[in-house]
């Protein structure tokens, strides 16, 4: 019986769209960026899914 898998440490970049992954960390040198990253939910424990772009 197949059973997924799990990868840890990688970066959002290696998701694809409709995958799942856990924050692990946030890791930004721009405070800018960290900031909506907060304000926008993404946090250590946070669940993603990434969506698909639009074109």
């Amino acid at each position: 019986m197949f059973s997924p898998f799990n990868v840890t440490g990688c970066s959002l970049e290696l998701l694809r769209t409709g995958e799942r992954g856990i924050v692990a960390f946030c890791k930004s040198q721009d405070e800018t960026i960290f900031k909506k990253l907060i304000s926008k939910g993404v946090t250590p424990g946070s669940i993603l899914t990434l969506e698909p772009k639009f074109p």
